[in-house]
């Protein structure tokens, strides 16, 4: 199942969902645009999640699992007011978008290493629902990964080590609880009264309901750092072809090291170089720095990746 829900055996959708749907992946994009993925709050796959759990779907109806979806919270069920906007809809407004990113003041993550984190957050949500996330290729390929520079290779470690700091720093913090609390409180709602309209003892309580999205929540939110290092295990074997020899490599931005790696001549390996339109030259050092780097110090950066420090603050 996609994003919405969808999968093989739903029945056709109507123009008014399929654009309601289009709106809420358009939304997400937005948001990563800006570097912070709505995989930190992909409050949609947990309704995918829900067909685990046949007692909340299976109300009397005889709707399929993905008829239920499209009657429930694709659209405005008979047993809300008619003021009521579906929940879908709601849920994809409880995320960022691109015009007030800024007013959150939410930091921009590197793009790659945003990459990674919508990876890490797809790995560890397979693990709660392995029959429809069935997908998942890990984090970083590891032929890929074996085929890269030393210096590339660094790149990728480094980004996959970013993720977790990048997720403790309060601005992208306080965003997630935010946004989780918002879609939290859209399915608590629509959930209360779906639940008083089924027949009775045929669907479980609004409580626990939510306990479960709770659960959902922290159980992925708490598995991305052993998802992280897990996957810097796997590479660290293959860095610099399996040679635990230091090698000189050049750190600095993605950006910056795409654009050496294209110069013509070439600076030589060993140097440091600012590109000639850098605009932080006052910095007074190059923007690329050659370091020696082994894999006994990868494997410290790798131990050294924090866990998520705020799962106390989740509901």
């Amino acid at each position: 199942m996609v994003i919405s829900g969808d999968g093989p055996t739903c029945r056709p959708i109507t123009l008014q969902q399929r654009a309601a749907r289009r709106r809420w992946v358009e939304r997400q994009m937005d948001w990563q645009i800006m570097g912070v993925s709505t995989s930190m709050w992909k409050g949609s796959l947990f309704i995918d999640y829900l067909f685990q759990f046949p007692s909340v779907w299976t109300d009397g109806s005889g709707n399929t699992f993905c008829e239920w979806i499209d009657n429930n919270l694709w659209s405005t069920p008979a047993y809300m007011p008619t003021t009521w906007v579906p929940a879908s809809t709601q849920i994809g407004r409880c995320y960022p978008s691109l015009a007030n990113s800024r007013s959150i003041g939410i930091p921009v993550l590197e793009q790659r290493a945003n990459e990674y984190k919508q990876s890490s957050f797809y790995v560890t949500e397979q693990i709660l629902d392995p029959a429809v996330l069935t997908t998942a290729p890990g984090i970083v390929n590891s032929g890929t990964f074996r085929g890269l520079c030393p210096s590339s290779q660094i790149g990728v470690l480094r980004s996959l080590a970013m993720i977790t700091p990048f997720m403790n720093s309060l601005p992208a913090r306080n965003a997630f609880i935010q946004t989780n609390n918002c879609i939290r409180g859209v399915y608590t709602t629509w959930y209360t009264a779906y639940a008083a309209n089924a027949p009775p003892n045929t669907v479980p309580s609004a409580a626990t309901f939510i306990q479960e999205y709770d659960a959902w929540v922290k159980s992925i939110v708490s598995g991305i750092q052993g998802a992280v290092t897990s996957q810097m295990s796997t590479l660290l074997p293959l860095y610099n072809g399996g040679d635990d020899t230091a090698v000189n490599v050049k750190l600095s931005t993605n950006a910056v090291i795409s654009a050496w790696s294209k110069l013509n001549p070439p600076v030589p390996a060993g140097t440091g170089w600012t590109p000639t339109n850098n605009l932080n030259t006052g910095i007074g050092s190059a923007l690329i720095s050659v370091t020696s780097v082994g894999t006994a110090d990868l494997r410290t950066l790798a131990a050294n990746v924090p866990q998520i420090n705020w799962l106390n603050s989740l509901p």
